[in-house]
């Protein structure tokens, strides 16, 4: 029997035909984590006998929601910010993002009490919304309620040990105490995809916060890839500051007067940014680059992604202490090694020996590009060990995992 069937196979023998409405406000298109999270929940919930709701963000276009069978419902994406005055936003946007959160549910009408609510990339707004939502509605018809947390508060920091925390918590607390006021505490289960961050907002929310991962849809034919990779190196994802943005180009001309021959891939924001990297860098004498922007469509990001021998995440540390990476979730279960800042929720997988890779130990080009360069002379040993640890991070990280943890949360 699999991994997670046993709770899973409980689930279906409730009483009644239980459905799962999942809350996924930041899909709105095919960029970003959240299709492939919310690919990997409907299948789980599917394969569970389970019945399926799902809700995006209202921009969604239509052909995509009807494929992936949800409802544009949300009209604010998940950390938006929305009063411009930076002493008051938090107070403003917990009250005003909240209600829309709430009055966004209200328009779900096939809820009852056996059902569960599943709050993907959940922040203190949306469990306040949820909360707000619940008091709509007859006390026996409530559902019970999951809140999957991704992202530490922006407040947030934590010392180097990453073992003491400080920044605002009240609204956190707050917005808890809100639903834990409108269902029981045994019908909410709190999760966060870093078992760090889980164990602070154990103690912030004052109650217990499992690891609830984050979850993704693995493509067999892209497993069973065996041909040559097409890049030595590839810089994927966002090109935004916490990921490195303004040191990329220091590290490519590092890599590049190394005199190795390499093939890099990056994907960057703009076609002028491109344009400028290549005036900088003038590829040749074995060092070519291939440029793409980061509007990709699935289909070629996960491509290139897995044509790559090291995936390079040229992170800043003190964003990630409490945070996964989406793309090291994706590289590791694809089988590829990661380079990755230490003292990260990566480090701490590569620790563990989960994950696979090297660590640098300072947010500067020159620890980036020598780290770089030792991982491509251990290169050979790095994929076999990615290859080796990649079906049981897909295990670990497929939809069955969050969705058997929530379900084994709320066994009676």
């Amino acid at each position: 029997m699999p991994l997670h069937a046993e709770r899973i196979l409980a689930a279906t023998l409730i009483e009644g035909p239980m459905k799962i409405h999942f809350c996924q406000h930041g899909l709105r298109g095919y960029g970003g984590h959240y299709l492939s999270a919310t690919r990997a929940w409907r299948a789980a919930v599917e394969a569970a006998g389970l019945t399926w709701r799902g809700y995006a963000h209202q921009s969604l276009p239509a052909a995509l929601a009807a494929a992936l069978d949800v409802v544009p419902l949300f009209a604010y994406l998940p950390y938006a910010e929305v009063d411009p005055d930076p002493i008051s936003r938090e107070i403003t946007d917990l009250l005003y993002l909240s209600e829309q959160f709430g009055k966004a549910l209200a328009l779900v009408k096939d809820v009852a009490a056996e059902d569960i609510v599943v709050v993907d990339f959940c922040s203190e707004r949306e469990i306040y919304g949820v909360a707000r939502w619940l008091r709509m509605l007859p006390a026996d018809k409530r559902p019970r309620v999951a809140a999957c947390i991704h992202m530490p508060d922006a407040s947030w920091t934590t010392d180097a040990d990453r073992r003491d925390l400080s920044g605002r918590i009240a609204h956190w607390r707050f917005a808890i105490n809100q639903l834990r006021a409108s269902i029981p505490a045994q019908r909410i289960v709190i999760g966060a995809t870093d078992p760090r961050l889980a164990t602070f907002l154990t103690t912030i929310l004052g109650m217990p916060t499992r690891v609830i991962v984050d979850v993704r849809v693995f493509d067999p034919d892209l497993i069973a890839i065996k041909s040559p990779a097409e890049f030595d190196v590839i810089i994927a994802g966002g090109w935004r500051s916490e990921k490195g943005a303004e040191l990329i180009s220091e590290v490519l001309l590092g890599l590049k007067r190394s005199g190795r021959a390499m093939r890099v891939a990056v994907q960057v924001d703009t076609d002028e940014r491109a344009r400028l990297l290549l005036d900088t860098l003038k590829p040749g004498g074995g060092f070519s680059l291939d440029l793409v922007t980061e509007d990709l469509p699935p289909a070629d990001y996960f491509r290139r992604l897995c044509k790559s021998r090291l995936v390079l995440l040229a992170y800043a540390a003190k964003m990630y202490a409490l945070r996964c990476s989406g793309i090291a979730n994706e590289a590791w279960g694809y089988g590829i090694p990661v380079i990755a800042p230490a003292k990260t929720w990566m480090s701490d997988r590569i620790e563990d020996e989960t994950g696979t890779g090297a660590l640098f130990y300072q947010f500067h080009p020159l620890s980036i590009v020598a780290t770089t360069l030792r991982a491509l002379d251990e290169v050979e040993k790095l994929g076999a060990d990615a290859r080796a640890r990649a079906p049981g991070w897909r295990e670990r990280h497929g939809g069955a995992a969050a969705l058997a943890t929530i379900l084994g949360a709320l066994d009676p």
